[in-house]
């Protein structure tokens, strides 16, 4: 394969995964596991979990934090060049106060105090389809604010992902029920409106590790990241 002049750089990163015992969160775990451009991963998690075994489980070092005290945890994230937000939940889940806290504050404070540590350039974020700060919908509305937010801080690549409905080797979709019905005439359009965390996973590690973008910001739209997982897992010949 060709090395891009990038891989000999990159093969030193560490990458910090907030969120990563969600179902997106534990798929990009995986992918970042089994890359040679990544040598370490901090896990950011509220509590210890148990990883499974297989290729790349040295590589990870979790760090417990309590997101509502973050102020008490800076060192938490003091490493990690790259940053993969996959902090979420829902309003059926956790409640409207709930859901702002985790989907807002949650990944807005978590980036802030990575950029004030000074060590992370690129933030990577799971957004949603639909995401806009003047929607309508506490969801959209929520996920559009968290991403201007995140925007707004700066770092040296930015980078948002807005997938469609998100299936789960379990067949649930994460999204809210409301979020779902309102995307109903877009998935009529296309067949294409839903992705598997898995391959969510693979186009944003692809991009996060070998892409560069014009600009400080970039938006992926939901047909965009289905382009990048393509671009990922070149079918054998």
């Amino acid at each position: 394969a060709l090395q891009t002049k990038n891989t000999r750089e990159m093969a030193s990163k560490c990458a910090l995964v907030l969120g990563g015992t969600g179902e997106s969160g534990k798929r990009v775990m995986d992918e970042l596991r089994v890359s040679d451009l990544i040598s370490k991963i901090v896990m950011v998690n509220r509590r210890q979990v148990e990883l499974p075994d297989g290729p790349g489980l040295e590589k990870v070092e979790q760090k417990i934090v309590d997101f509502d005290k973050l102020d008490e945890h800076k060192e938490a994230f003091n490493e990690g060049e790259i940053a993969f937000c996959c902090l979420g939940t829902t309003r059926a889940k956790a409640g409207k106060d709930g859901f702002v806290k985790v989907d807002y504050d949650y990944v807005v404070n978590t980036a802030k105090n990575l950029k004030e540590n000074g060590v992370c350039t690129d933030f990577h974020l799971i957004s949603s389809w639909g995401a806009k700060a003047n929607a309508w919908t506490l969801y959209s509305s929520t996920k559009g604010k968290a991403e201007e937010a995140v925007k707004a801080l700066g770092f040296a690549r930015t980078s948002v992902y807005r997938p469609g409905l998100l299936i789960t080797e379990r067949g649930e979709s994460r999204m809210l029920e409301k979020a779902a019905q309102c995307m109903a005439g877009f998935l009529d359009r296309s067949s294409k409106g839903s992705i598997k965390t898995e391959d969510l996973a693979k186009a944003m590690v692809f991009n996060a590790t070998k892409k560069t973008i014009e600009g400080a910001t970039e938006t992926i739209e939901h047909p965009a990241i289905l382009e990048l997982t393509k671009e990922a897992t070149p079918e054998q010949s």
